[in-house]
């Protein structure tokens, strides 16, 4: 959350950018989305509605 401090966001684009300017790869848009079903820290990654890839996210 912005709001929070957070820059989640602000990193995916800087990220896109930088791949398309190093590898000359466009990637395409990133959406992310809040998914209360999911356990606190848990993520799910999504090609076009298709799960590829789950875990967790462990802070220190």
């Amino acid at each position: 959350d912005v709001n929070q401090g957070g820059d989640l966001l602000d990193r995916v684009v800087m990220i896109r950018r930088q791949v398309a300017l190093e590898l000359g790869c466009v990637v395409p848009m990133i959406r992310l989305r809040d998914n209360i079903q999911l356990n606190p820290n848990q993520y799910v990654i999504k090609i076009k509605g298709v799960p590829i890839s789950e875990g967790e996210i462990l802070f220190d």
